[in-house]
């Protein structure tokens, strides 16, 4: 048995079908069970990442976990829930979904919080993958409304280079982890194949929607505020604009093999995503 933690997010939604595809049995933990979508050898239960006692509820016959905890000011004490609720079950192997922000020096409050969240995944006695993906490509979901009402994107940093990955990918990794024998108990950098900054990003998705889309580069500075006043916390918004400004390369900005190394294909293109996501952004 596989228990998926975060089996709502981008990468979840994804883990949980292919591995319901692969035959294995799954279960689903999420706050609202009655809304998770009824799959074969799927079964999805209620609980809460701040409360242990229905994390190890969960684990209750599983041998395999799988941890997506949302990125957030609490995120390391949820990470570290998982690791209290692990101590006297029978899982023998944990795939932690953490970011290549978590690389080193961890100068801000965003990477501290992955690096702890990893740290207390590695230390629960229980052998433990650690996934380190670069930006998602779902993250273009945000675009949506400024795409169909100006055609416009607005974004930050457009000059950074990043190989942004397919959630899909990320879940075809975790998928090869999860269903090996002991699992390796190493650290997996993940990238899509190819580097690119934002205005090439909506240049592709110009391309792909055969019209002109404009880009415009937003000063960080108003976009933190934006976040602030949107409720977030101010030294986690901080922390995140110090992640996204980084522009050291080997946080996403090389496209490494792993993807195909692990899964035996190469990662899915940016454009060939947008392809197969067009109608979202019509």
């Amino acid at each position: 048995m596989i228990l998926v933690l975060g089996s709502t997010g981008n990468v979840g939604r994804e883990l949980v079908a292919q591995l319901v595809a692969a035959g294995e049995s799954v279960r689903a933990f999420t706050r609202t069970p009655e809304k998770f979508p009824s799959l074969p050898g799927c079964e999805a239960v209620g609980g809460d990442l701040d409360d242990t006692n229905t994390l190890s509820a969960a684990m209750e016959g599983a041998d395999r976990v799988f941890v997506a905890v949302p990125a957030g000011p609490h995120s390391s004490t949820q990470d570290a829930n998982v690791a209290e609720a692990l101590t006297g079950s029978k899982v023998r192997h944990v795939v932690k979904l953490s970011s290549l922000d978590v690389l080193p020096p961890v100068d801000n409050l965003y990477a501290e919080l992955l690096a702890a969240g990893e740290r207390s995944l590695r230390e629960s006695g229980v052998r433990c993958t650690v996934l380190r993906p670069t930006g998602f490509m779902t993250n273009a979901f945000q675009w949506l409304h400024s795409v169909k009402s100006q055609r416009t994107v607005y974004g930050m940093y457009g000059t950074i280079a990043r190989a942004l990955i397919d959630p899909a990918d990320i879940a075809a990794v975790a998928v090869q982890m999860l269903r090996s024998e002991d699992g390796d108990n190493e650290i997996h950098a993940l990238t899509g194949p190819q580097p690119l900054t934002m205005p090439e990003q909506v240049a592709i998705l110009g391309s792909v929607l055969g019209e002109e889309i404009s880009y415009v580069d937003a000063p960080p500075e108003t976009v933190g505020e934006a976040m602030k006043q949107a409720g977030m916390d101010a030294d986690f918004v901080a922390g995140m604009l110090t992640a996204l400004g980084n522009t050291d390369p080997e946080r996403g900005g090389v496209a490494l093999p792993t993807v195909e190394r692990i899964t035996g294909r190469p990662p899915t293109s940016f454009a060939a995503w947008l392809t197969s996501n067009v109608s979202r952004f019509r």
